[in-house]
């Protein structure tokens, strides 16, 4: 069985923990318009690069999963990645 959107935001929050120097820092926000689902991701300044990744590889990576996992579900993840004032 695919995971739920909430099952999602969750799975994004512990992968996100593993990869940051700030895991207190981390949140997930997530909207949902039918089978589209925003994940707006917020890390400290300080771990955006680590997040990013050279040429934006981690990110990617992240979102390739997200994908998947979403098209398993027909659901349509989208991650937007911001910084919050935690880390600066």
């Amino acid at each position: 069985m695919a995971p739920d959107p909430e099952d999602m935001r969750k799975m994004l929050v512990r992968l996100v923990r593993e990869l940051v120097s700030n895991p207190d820092a981390v949140s997930v926000q997530m909207t949902e318009s039918g089978t589209s689902v925003l994940l707006l991701l917020r890390v400290a300044r300080s771990d955006i690069g680590k997040i990013v990744g050279a040429k934006g590889a981690t990110a990617d990576s992240i979102r390739r999963i997200l994908k998947g996992l979403g098209a398993r579900e027909g659901r349509k993840y989208t991650l937007h990645i911001d910084e919050c004032d935690a880390g600066a």
